[in-house]
């Protein structure tokens, strides 16, 4: 059963709830109270132009750009053209594996030479070289 007091508690709660929402300010229009109006400067005005641009950078070409690429997806399969871009320890690495820990080949270059790429390489490691696919 629902007893008075908790009824008369929840009507009395109801009613501050109410009269604390619609409190209002004691200035008077006509002898009643109404709401004081509130302004805010939400910073609004005159649009004004940003004055630094966002520079998107230029995509990366895997072939010719030192780093682990992804095979098939960054560096398809097939045969390229090696040529190196410095004349100290220009490399590449024909990798099994993602960190590149399970090495297929190695080769150091001194002079353009070939890499073949096949199912079996995860990934292939530039190192100052630039790779040129060949047609066939």
């Amino acid at each position: 059963m629902f007893n008075k007091f908790k009824a008369t508690a929840i009507i009395a709660a109801a009613a501050f709830a109410v009269i604390g929402l619609t409190a209002c300010d004691p200035q008077t229009i006509d002898g009643y109270a109404t709401p004081t109006p509130q302004t805010v400067d939400a910073g609004v005005g005159e649009w004004v132009a940003p004055t630094s641009t966002i520079e998107i950078p230029a995509p990366v070409d895997p072939l010719s750009t030192n780093g682990t690429w992804l095979v098939p997806s960054e560096i398809g399969y097939g045969t390229y053209k090696v040529t190196p871009t410095s004349d100290f320890l220009a490399n590449w690495t024909l990798c099994g594996n993602l960190s590149c820990s399970d090495i297929i080949q190695i080769e150091i270059v001194d002079g353009p030479g070939y890499i073949e790429i096949g199912p079996d390489a995860v990934a292939v490691e530039l190192d100052d070289v630039v790779l040129t696919p060949m047609e066939g």
